[in-house]
């Protein structure tokens, strides 16, 4: 961004603002904050907003200066803001119930990569403060303090787990102050029991790349991809298929009428009784009407005889 004063161009005094993104495989991308959600975070470069998942960022710089290379300046801290801001875009936040029993919206799956974190029954007030110090992670006196006593007594408290590297956490709450970033961890369940607590970066100079890079040394963020990073999806059986049902069968015939013809009746009656004959012979007194499966004999005009 050009900056004039007076109405001179100073060019020795140009300072281009812009914020930096660097992506996990190295890459880095100059734009400006356009926002970020659960799933990722947005850049406007070039008058357009690019969009990269959560996973695959590994630090954001915000309002980081570009200097020329023939003028010097001196380090700048970042706001507390902007390193606030930045490591929430890394780590997203996990919202749980108010009586912090379980999880409502899941944020990063965080991998421990150093041992010996204390944290404590969620129920239970939390004494103990982590803290991350040239490379390890120490408690403070208090556990300290109780530490002495489980050992005196043969056990260890009931009410507390210490993780070690490898095991995997969900961070509710980043803080920011001028001596330290805090992270508020939240654990899986264990039997019936969650556990919570805090674990302290402290720093000397506020930067962006310098806490998010300390972090960094305790903390993976589980990648989607990972075996571990996605739940099995359940097995669902397919329904057995179902068998057509039998084809409905036609109804009976309707039952044939039988056509009887009785000694007696008139040619009218057998004719009615089975329609016209296909030939009538005449021999005196005597008519035989020929049907295609009988022979109708009539004497003087009554029925005689059936063939």
């Amino acid at each position: 961004m050009m900056r004039r004063t007076t109405g001179l161009f100073l060019s020795s005094l140009i300072l281009a603002h812009a914020d930096t993104l660097v992506l996990r495989n190295g890459t880095s991308v100059t734009g400006s904050w356009a926002g970020a959600d659960s799933a990722q975070v947005s850049f406007l470069v070039n008058n357009q907003i690019l969009s990269y998942p959560r996973s695959d960022v590994a630090t954001v710089t915000f309002g980081s200066d570009v200097v020329p290379a023939q003028q010097t300046q001196p380090d700048r801290p970042d706001s507390l803001a902007a390193i606030r801001q930045a490591l929430q875009a890394t780590y997203a936040l996990t919202i749980t119930t108010a009586d912090k029993t379980d999880i409502v919206t899941p944020g990063a799956v965080l991998v421990l990569r150093k041992s010996h974190l204390v944290l404590v029954d969620v129920k239970n007030r939390n004494l103990y403060q982590n803290s991350y110090k040239n490379g390890a992670i120490e408690q403070n006196a208090i556990r300290k303090a109780d530490e002495v006593l489980n050992r005196l007594r043969g056990s260890a408290s009931a009410s507390e787990r210490t993780f070690v590297s490898g095991e995997k956490l969900s961070v509710t709450l980043i803080e920011v102050n001028e001596k330290a970033a805090v992270f508020t961890l939240f654990s899986d369940p264990y039997g019936d029991t969650r556990y919570g607590g805090t674990l302290t970066f402290p720093f000397a100079n506020p930067s962006v790349n310098g806490v998010s890079a300390t972090v960094a040394e305790v903390f993976d963020v589980q990648q989607v991809g990972d075996g571990a990073a996605q739940q099995a999806e359940p097995s669902v059986t397919p329904p057995l298929p179902v068998a057509p049902p039998p084809p409905i069968a036609p109804p009976p015939p309707p039952p044939v009428e039988t056509k009887t013809i009785k000694l007696g009746q008139t040619p009218e009656q057998v004719t009615g009784i089975l329609g016209k004959p296909d030939k009538v012979l005449t021999n005196g007194a005597t008519q035989t009407y020929i049907y295609p499966d009988m022979k109708v004999i009539f004497t003087d005009g009554k029925v005689a005889d059936v063939q």
